[in-house]
């Protein structure tokens, strides 16, 4: 008898935690969509603030570093 009320005990556990885990889940899964939204968001806004033609450099600047691209100066004495 005491074998089958631990059996339910441990059933409405492991219930519990799959329902738990659905819940973290689509928890998760909103919290990045609300991320995404917002760094697309910062990134649009960021694009229609800068003037390519006045902030050249910062444009370059930027797209080096989106390339991942070190940073070269050219000081080279000939």
């Amino acid at each position: 008898m005491q074998e089958k009320k631990s059996e339910e005990a441990v059933r409405k556990i492991e219930e519990q935690s799959r329902e738990d885990v659905v819940w973290w889940r689509k928890e998760c899964a909103i919290m990045k969509r609300k991320i995404n939204l917002a760094k697309n968001q910062s990134w649009n806004d960021f694009l229609q603030i800068m003037d390519y033609r006045r902030n050249g450099p910062q444009a370059y600047r930027l797209m080096d570093t989106l390339n991942d691209k070190k940073e070269q100066r050219s000081n080279h004495v000939q």
